[in-house]
């Protein structure tokens, strides 16, 4: 995928297959509709839900851009694991205009609705949104949207819902 002819996510498969691209800079991709993660998930990991796309080791390093977007039917169940999120790491990553909603996110530490790491990256027009009884929860580094960020933009972004957590805890 290029900046002129990205990668186009089509559906809930393509939309998994980010996690092939891990530690790969340059490489570009586009949401091209709404997405309903509910039956893929039930489907593909009905115990811990949605596997967030990078880690520390192998972070998510693209341009995702969600085209104004949504992904809904998700939910983390991952409540001793680091950095969780969508994007569970990125490094050096673009994601603009792109709305997540959650049922419930359950991390242990660096746990975020957009990413739970995000370092050197731009984050312009992104949304979370957790129903109303649920929250995103982590023991620290808990936010909205970035669980623990580092030397990263960030415009024109938004949360709603709830979070809990036992420290360094933020809406953003």
């Amino acid at each position: 995928g290029t900046e002129y002819d990205p990668y186009l996510i089509y559906n809930e498969n393509q939309l998994a297959q980010l996690g092939n691209f891990l530690n790969q800079e340059g490489v570009y991709f586009r949401l091209q509709k709404d997405l309903d993660m509910t039956d893929w998930i039930a489907e593909n990991n009905p115990g811990q839900g949605w596997m967030p796309v990078g880690v520390s080791s192998s972070p998510f390093k693209g341009i995702f851009d969600g085209n104004n977007h949504k992904i809904s039917g998700i939910f983390i169940n991952r409540s001793s694991t680091d950095y969780v999120g969508f994007f569970g790491y990125i490094n050096s990553a673009t994601i603009t205009n792109l709305t997540v909603e959650y049922s419930s996110i359950k991390g242990d530490e660096k746990v975020g609705g957009l990413a739970g790491y995000a370092g050197s990256s731009t984050i312009t027009g992104c949304n979370v949104v957790v129903t109303a009884n649920d929250a995103i929860t982590g023991n620290s580094h808990t936010g909205g949207l970035v669980g623990t960020c580092y030397s990263t933009n960030i415009s024109g972004s938004a949360f709603v819902g709830n979070i809990v957590g036992a420290a360094n805890v933020g809406g953003i």
